[in-house]
């Protein structure tokens, strides 16, 4: 138990009047904390019932069991142990369907070229793994072309369909649940850097990439036909900033939510101002001071409309308005919040923080 709430704020941001959100009242608990993760770092969690997993970067991936009286973190493979500097490789998404994992490794050394394998899979949670990137071309010495991920994720809808993208100038597309790959087509504008894949929780075969593109602007492409055709490209946010995550209202299948170092934004309709690059028309329901503010990663609540959350320095916003106000309270300890996750139930928020990790609770009134 660590670090009562502090404070609990109420910031009007913005007052839209012709906003006709339902507002939920819900209420939060005191910080707890899990555990430290010693001197690794997450790139990315994700929680697959009661395990929260990590991946590491270079440390590869690690499981933790958020229920355990005593948790700790137990190691679950594929950590870079050549002892360089850049590492060969890091782990930077992983996905989760019942036993089977996929693992996006993303290649940082040339030395790796001979042996990279863009995909990992294991088929029985994390004790094995073997190459699952059939399909993903070989190097050819052009480091765009590397078999390289950065993220990968299947649909909730049809688990046999996944998509992963990374240094390439096309998505790699699955149909059999990530043993064998293609590509449907090449995107529109050049070479990509860090990319993510989220797919919308409702509407089945609509996926969205989004992330940085080569020459480091915002990039945003959106599928609906599970991968085969994509529309968007690099989007004038005023900087050099990924598009870090996007996250789709629990019933507003039309709102969906944008961030970046420069802030959040907020669609209205279905992105299509992000998509048809209409600058003027974006709703910013936060900006943020870029290179000053650390931005800590965005939720939306999995059940409740116009809930999210998001970390920005030390502390955590969240609002029941989407976001016309919000509230506010400190972080655990006054420690920087890295990223958010929801756990599988809905009524806890872990964070990873430069303290540790930590939960809190959420509880609806």
């Amino acid at each position: 138990m660590i670090a009562l709430i502090l404070s609990i704020i109420a910031c009007d941001l913005f007052n839209n009047n012709d906003d006709d959100s339902h507002d939920v009242n819900i209420s939060l608990g005191d910080w707890k904390l899990i555990g430290s993760f010693q001197d690794k770092f997450a790139y990315k969690l994700v929680v697959h019932e009661s395990d929260l997993f990590a991946c590491a970067g270079r440390d590869g991936i690690w499981r933790l069991n958020i229920e355990s009286t005593n948790p700790t973190w137990d190691y679950a493979g594929l950590a870079d142990t050549s002892g360089v500097y850049p590492p060969l490789w890091t782990v930077t998404d992983i996905d989760i369907y019942e036993d089977t994992l996929l693992a996006a490794c993303f290649y940082i050394r040339p030395e790796a070229v001979d042996t990279t394998i863009g995909v990992w899979r294991s088929n029985d949670y994390g004790e094995s793994w073997m190459p699952s990137d059939y399909g993903i071309p070989q190097p050819d010495y052009e480091f765009w072309k590397f078999s390289s991920t950065w993220g990968v994720k299947r649909s909730p809808h049809n688990p046999s369909e996944v998509v992963a993208v990374g240094l390439s100038q096309y998505p790699f597309i699955s149909h059999d649940g990530g043993y064998t790959w293609h590509t449907e087509s090449e995107w529109f504008n050049g070479n990509n850097s860090r990319m993510y894949v989220s797919w919308h929780p409702r509407i089945a075969g609509e996926v969205w990439i989004h992330g940085q593109g080569a020459i480091f602007s915002p990039i945003v492409y959106k599928s609906t036909d599970y991968g085969i055709d994509w529309h968007g490209f690099h989007v004038e946010l005023g900087g050099d900033t990924p598009i870090h995550s996007i996250q789709f209202d629990a019933k507003n299948n039309e709102m969906i939510y944008f961030s970046s170092e420069f802030g959040i934004i907020r669609s209205n309709d279905s992105g299509n101002e992000l998509l048809n690059n209409s600058t003027q028309e974006l709703s910013w329901i936060i900006e943020f001071d870029y290179g000053a503010d650390n931005f800590g990663g965005l939720v939306t609540h999995p059940i409740h409309e116009n809930i999210l959350f998001f970390g920005l320095n030390t502390k955590l916003y969240w609002s029941t308005d989407a976001g016309n106000s919000f509230h506010i309270i400190n972080s655990p300890e006054d420690s920087y919040i890295y990223s958010l996750v929801f756990s599988e139930g809905s009524d806890k928020i872990i964070t990873q923080t430069s303290k540790g990790f930590y939960f809190i609770d959420i509880y609806d009134n």
